[in-house]
């Protein structure tokens, strides 16, 4: 893997805490923003922002109850972006980009990751939460509002809380503090393999690329390549920045990922095969 020799052009206002990535846009969230960018001309587009509200500036601070927002997950192929501040969750629509539902996550902590696919005239959506629990639910659209209805709680939990997660079909991978890489089956909500000390320390990141390849990235700045049954698939990569989050580029071809991290900067990595 090779990092792209210069870092995502626009600063991100801080160290940046999730990420999620579109066909033509990435978004990274810091502090309570969440920054769009254009992934052709690599130039900041807007921002939303933790309490609701969009626009590049800032809303007034207390009246607008702006909180840290931890978590961003797209539900590939629609325009529907989740993300997660504390134990609220927050669906927007990127067409309008308005803030279209609120909901709570059932989590007993802060939920710290999200994964999201359309399913069934609406989205399963997938949490992962400070409690050590990783949760799944069903939200689909009633009488002009979002509901989250049909919910899951896969056990059992992580020994710590729960960084990342990545959704690949009717597979969901959970990435934690514990240092630990979790496999689960939503088709029985079970786990299914397990990978104790897949980074040294955190594992801070988790990402899907096609069905074949998994990528994470941990506090150990290192970024590691695994298969489908979390097999090492490569040798480990050292990232210039221990990277806080990770995102793979929607075509699994392109075999592109993104991390960030500490300096607020985004860096774009290929693979290639030698």
């Amino acid at each position: 893997m090779s990092a792209g020799a210069e870092a995502w052009r626009g600063w991100c206002g801080g160290a940046v805490a999730a990420l999620a990535a579109d066909s033509d846009l990435l978004l990274a969230a810091a502090g309570a923003a969440v920054r769009l960018f254009d992934t052709r001309t690599r130039s900041p587009l807007t921002t939303l922002w933790s309490s609701g509200a969009t626009g590049v500036n800032a809303p007034a601070r207390g009246a607008a109850g702006e909180v840290a927002v931890t978590a961003l997950a797209l539900a590939p192929g629609t325009h529907r972006l989740y993300t997660a501040a504390g134990d609220k969750l927050r669906l927007w629509d990127l067409r309008m980009l308005e803030c279209v539902s609120k909901m709570w996550s059932g989590h007993a902590a802060a939920v710290m990751c999200l994964a999201a696919a359309a399913r069934g005239g609406g989205d399963l959506l997938c949490t992962g939460s400070k409690d050590h629990y990783v949760r799944a639910a069903h939200c689909a659209p009633t009488h002009g509002s979002w509901d989250v209805g049909a919910r899951r709680l896969l056990e059992p939990p992580h020994y710590d809380g729960v960084q990342a997660l990545a959704l690949c079909g009717d597979t969901l991978y959970s990435a934690s503090r514990d240092s630990s890489l979790k496999r689960w089956s939503l088709t029985d909500n079970c786990l299914t393999h397990g990978v104790m000390n897949a980074h040294k320390g955190w594992v801070t990141g988790v990402a899907s690329i096609g069905d074949d390849l998994l990528a994470t990235c941990g506090r150990d700045a290192a970024v590691r390549l695994w298969d489908a049954q979390l097999r090492p698939a490569a040798r480990a990569a050292a990232a210039p920045h221990a990277a806080h989050a990770l995102a793979s580029h929607p075509d699994p071809q392109l075999m592109t990922i993104y991390t960030a991290g500490n300096d607020g900067r985004v860096r774009c990595w290929r693979m290639r095969q030698r």
